[in-house]
């Protein structure tokens, strides 16, 4: 059973590691951007978010703000986790 399990772990995470790979890759900040977009296509974006600004929002502040928080909750678990142990 441990080692089913431990199987289906590494099975996971390694498809995320690809996931990963593949989303780097593939995936850019913008439309202009995109190296592989013909101009046509990228009229119609354009035109299409012009209805909401004309720009695609940027979300670094709020990745940074989320990424933030998260270690400020990892930390908080770990915290708790060694209080409720007693070890370190």
């Amino acid at each position: 059973m441990y080692n089913l399990v431990t199987s289906f772990l590494v099975y996971v995470g390694g498809m995320g590691c690809l996931w990963s790979i593949f989303w780097i890759f593939l995936v850019f900040d913008s439309p202009e951007k995109h190296p592989r977009i013909e101009e046509a296509e990228l009229k119609y974006i354009q035109a299409s978010l012009a209805g909401i600004g004309g720009k695609v929002r940027c979300y670094n502040n709020m990745i940074s703000s989320r990424f933030k928080m998260l270690i400020q909750n990892v930390i908080q678990v770990w915290s708790l986790f060694e209080h409720r142990s007693g070890k370190l």
